[in-house]
């Protein structure tokens, strides 16, 4: 007698399935996003970004297989128990992670959720707990009716499918999956890039129409010749150099008074959230991901290459802004570039940034000379499109 599946076991078989294709296709969609995870959940192997991006798609297929195989019922206790060893081995990552002091984000949800990276890993960990929960729920359905199953009749109907008949629909949706996904991703990545560069336009507009009222000054946030000043904002001193208050914080002057867009288009919501919450800064208060040029808050000459051995005394009457009609070669010169953290180049390492003409370009990030890039006092980093060798009369390429 063949062994007979209840509705019961249908539907929660279901459920985790589904679970598990929802998961796969949300890891393959946001596949940078995930690469991006993997990087600190498995900092200890250094892996690259290509890497990890092929490790990410693996996962999403794994998961997508699986759940196809246990939304069919194909070899169903098989199913169940990869299923099992696979949310182990998640939730041991999770605990894992959640032991660090900072855990990062797990991309348990394919996005980060707004609540922080230790929500995140507290989700996940119920989530997991509540599949796991119903496979094993699965699996002890089974082991209590194994007798009738082992009573079919000898040479009988087979109920089910074999292993070889599981990996191979395994392969046909790795085969679908790989011819699809990446004409997917490679749309979704256009639309992105397409979006931060209108970005870049707006914030060209702005600037440049805040610096039609202030005689040809873009945004500036200093005191000029006075590097050791500190900046208040919202009756909150901020301890930044001269150089660094202008990459923080110079968005402050132009949003919304000359920028009309939403503050999420220039400025991560989990970014204002950490600057409120742990950092204290008043919520009014805009640190973008968009930086304009350090070349606009000194003189051309400030960026100069000096001699060996030559004073620089002068620099002090140098720390005052420049004036956008200096900019030489408006269209090699860039004005603001766009950058997370530290890092002004994306994952493939393409640098997104205006130039002072209008328009809005990416550009590989290695690409720029390092000879049109100078260090200089008070926070002036060696910075493609930054620090520009001979400033607004430079050019980044």
């Amino acid at each position: 007698m063949a062994y007979r599946t209840s509705k019961t076991e249908i539907v929660v078989s279901s459920v985790v399935g589904l679970t598990f294709i929802l998961a796969g296709v949300l890891k393959a969609w946001y596949a940078v996003e995930f690469a991006g995870a993997l990087r600190s959940i498995l900092r200890v192997w250094n892996l690259g970004f290509e890497a990890r991006l092929a490790l990410g798609i693996a996962l999403a297929t794994c998961e997508v297989g699986l759940g196809v195989a246990l939304v069919l019922r194909i070899a169903p206790r098989i199913s169940a128990w990869a299923a099992v060893g696979l949310l182990l081995a998640f939730s041991i990552v999770l605990i894992v992670l959640l032991r660090r002091p900072e855990p990062p984000s797990c991309a348990c949800f394919a996005i980060p959720l707004r609540a922080g990276a230790r929500a995140e890993l507290v989700a996940g960990l119920v989530r997991n707990g509540a599949l796991l929960w119903m496979t094993l729920w699965l699996l002890a359905r089974r082991a209590t009716r194994a007798g009738v199953s082992a009573t079919r009749a000898r040479g009988g109907h087979r109920a089910g499918f074999t292993l070889v008949e599981l990996l191979a629909v395994i392969a046909i949706v790795t085969v679908i999956i790989a011819l699809v996904l990446p004409s997917l991703r490679g749309a979704r990545r256009a639309a992105r890039d397409s979006a931060q560069l209108a970005v870049l336009r707006d914030l060209h507009h702005a600037s440049t129409a805040y610096a039609d009222e202030h005689g040809g000054v873009l945004p500036y946030l200093q005191t000029p010749g006075a590097p050791q000043v500190r900046r208040t904002i919202d009756e909150y001193e901020f301890s930044f150099g001269y150089f660094t208050a202008q990459k923080w914080l110079w968005s402050n002057l132009i949003w919304p008074a000359y920028l009309d867009a939403k503050r999420s288009s220039i400025e991560r919501p989990e970014v204002r959230e950490y600057n409120v919450e742990v950092r204290g800064y008043p919520p009014g208060v805009v640190v973008s991901d968009y930086v304009l040029t350090y070349n606009a808050a000194a003189r051309p000459a400030y960026w100069r290459l000096r001699r060996a051995g030559e004073p620089d005394l002068l620099s002090f009457l140098n720390l005052r802004p420049a004036l956008l009609h200096e900019v030489r070669f408006p269209a090699d010169k860039g004005l603001v570039i766009r950058g997370e953290g530290f890092s002004f180049a994306d994952e493939r390492g393409l640098a997104f940034y205006a130039t002072a003409d209008g328009g809005a370009v990416s550009h590989p990030y290695r690409d720029f000379d390092p000879a049109n890039v100078v260090d200089r006092p008070w926070g002036a980093d060696a910075i493609a499109v930054l620090s520009t060798r001979d400033g607004f009369e430079g050019r980044d390429r």
